[in-house]
Order: C-alpha cells, then sequence, then structure tokens
C-alpha cells in the first residue's frame, strides 16, 4: 500500500478542514452529533460553520479554576468525576483546560490520564460536552482536554518551537506532579488526531493513543517519517468510511504507518467492540488496532470512548 498521507495532511488542514471546520470542530456539531448515519461532506461544513461551532467553540474555558460542576444532565447518572476549567502558564502565555478528576480519588492508588483533544475549531470544554470520556472511564481515570491556540492544534511546526506540544508536555508533567499518575494516555478527534500522533511521535509521551478520524505524523513529502527515537506506541485508529472529512484512506494510512512502526503484519483477528480488528505480528505490547465504521461521517462513533478504554486498560 503507498502512503497518500502528506496529500492528506496538507489538503485537509491547509484548506478544506478550514471550510468544513465544523466537522473538524469543537465536538457539538449536528453531523458530529449523529449516531453513526452519513450525512455527506457538504452538510458537514454547513453544519459546523453554523450550529457546530457555536456549540462548542464559545465556550471559552477560561472560568475560575475552582469551578466545579457534575458534568451530567437532567436524567444522566451522577457523574463519576468533578470537574474544573483550570489555567497553565506555558511560555509566559496562560493556557486553559478542563480537567476532570474522580470523585473517588485516593492518592494511595494509582490512576492513568487521558489527554482528550479537540477537533478544528474547538477547545477543551466543547469537546468535553460532545465527548465526556468519564462515561467510559468511570471513576478510573484523570481525564484533561486542553484548548489549543486559535482553536485548533499546531501540526506542522518541530517540538522546539511548538508551543502547543510545549504546553502537552508541560501540562502532562503538572498533573503527574500533583497526582497519582501511572500511565499518560491520549484520544483525539480529527485535528486533534493529527495532533496526538504527531505527539506519539516526536515526543514519546503516551503509553498508548487513540486516533479518530485523523492522520499519521507526516512531514516527508514522500511519506517515509519514523518515529526515530521514540519507536513504536500501541495505537487503536477509529475512522468512518463515509468521512467527507478526513477521508477514509487518511485512516488506512495512519493504520499502514503504525503497523509499519510496530513491526505488524498485514494479518488480522476480530477484536471488540466489532467491527474493530487487532493486527497479527506486532511487537509485544505494541499492539494496532483499527475500527473501520459502516456509515459513519465525520463525527465521532458512539462506541469511540468505549472502544479506546478498553483499549488503553489492555495496555500494561
Amino acid at each position: 500500500m503507498r502512503f497518500v498521507g502528506p496529500l492528506l495532511v496538507f489538503g485537509v488542514f491547509g484548506g478544506s478542514v478550514l471550510l468544513a471546520g465544523s466537522s473538524a470542530g469543537c465536538g457539538g456539531d449536528d453531523e458530529g452529533s449523529s449516531s453513526g448515519t452519513a450525512s455527506g461532506s457538504s452538510s458537514g461544513a454547513s453544519s459546523g460553520e453554523s450550529s457546530g461551532e457555536s456549540s462548542g467553540a464559545t465556550s471559552s474555558g477560561a472560568t475560575s479554576s475552582g469551578a466545579t460542576s457534575s458534568g451530567s444532565t437532567s436524567g444522566d447518572p451522577p457523574s463519576p468525576v468533578t470537574i474544573t476549567n483550570e489555567t497553565l502558564t506555558v511560555a509566559g502565555q496562560a493556557r486553559n483546560y478542563l480537567l476532570a478528576v474522580p470523585k473517588t480519588y485516593d492518592a494511595a492508588k494509582t490512576y492513568p490520564l487521558v489527554v482528550v483533544f479537540h477537533g478544528q475549531p474547538g477547545n477543551g470544554v466543547g469537546m468535553h460536552e460532545y465527548y465526556p470520556f468519564e462515561k467510559a472511564s468511570g471513576d478510573e481515570a484523570i481525564l484533561a482536554y486542553p484548548d489549543g491556540i486559535g482553536s485548533q492544534w499546531n501540526l506542522f511546526d518541530p517540538p522546539a518551537g511548538n508551543t502547543d506540544m510545549r504546553f502537552v508536555s508541560d501540562l502532562v508533567a503538572a498533573l503527574k506532579a500533583k497526582y497519582s499518575v501511572d500511565r499518560v494516555f491520549a484520544d483525539g478527534w480529527s485535528n486533534g488526531a493529527f495532533f496526538l500522533n504527531q505527539i506519539g511521535c516526536r515526543l514519546g509521551l503516551w503509553t498508548a493513543m487513540s486516533s479518530i478520524a485523523g492522520g499519521a505524523p507526516y512531514d516527508d513529502p514522500d511519506g517515509t517519517t519514523r518515529c526515530t527515537p521514540q519507536g513504536p506506541i500501541p495505537v487503536i485508529v477509529i475512522h468512518g468510511k463515509q468521512d467527507g472529512t478526513v477521508p477514509f484512506g487518511g485512516g488506512e494510512d495512519t493504520v499502514y504507518f503504525w503497523r509499519t512502526e510496530n513491526g505488524c503484519a498485514d494479518t488480522s483477528t476480530a477484536s471488540s467492540p466489532a467491527p474493530c480488528i487487532a493486527y497479527a505480528g506486532c511487537q509485544a505490547g505494541k499492539p494496532v488496532h483499527f475500527c473501520a465504521i459502516d456509515n459513519q461521517n465525520h463525527g465521532i462513533w458512539t462506541e469511540s470512548a468505549k472502544a479506546a478504554w478498553a483499549f488503553f486498560k489492555s495496555i500494561p
């Protein structure tokens, strides 16, 4: 299989996602909130520019760090986490993030940290409203939903000068210093999925990651990027076959990239939940799973958090 990723990355984030920005948005657009029925790329763009933007990107996430909420709406069971809107000063700039800590948090125990990345345009508050990961992880994980600068993530500047990468690195360090964190996982959608792939390859922060409707960490025109010295990372890739914003080929290329990096074969077996698969022959402890979802557009598949959390829990 040949790589087509460089064209996808630069084409999508150089133009079409900015128009669909939308779909790759803050996590509340009409297309994204569907249960998995395809609405087509044109309707995705229109819903992102109207209802999608207002439903997520208007929440700035800049409220007092002491503000808390239950994270549940009327009729939902009580939230297992306490939610606060926090700031972290990085390179002289206050950066916002939503933090969700189990109400049963016990400093004598260890917890995984899951960092969840929004799409473009978007922010952590809107992404959490759209994709509350605690519905899968319950009170077993600490969650952080950071805000990218300008409602997006910097995919192209190298780590040394990339303020978004610096923010995420400092955020992980700060949360590990404050809480009993033993592993760090990443989950992200669209622009956020592209970004977590870049971080995984360049910085090696993640124990494992879940990439939803995004793409592999390319930077070379021929798509030969290798993650040296970071090496293989366990990854689950989730992509809708009817995605009109980041085409399904982007998901296939992401899988191909990490299968190559992790030394996997091209054969696979069924995994849970259906229709996910697990590739054979990967390096020990570095699995690659792929969930190719029929009739799914650019929105987040309803089983994504469940699939990601099960995958994360399987990693030593």
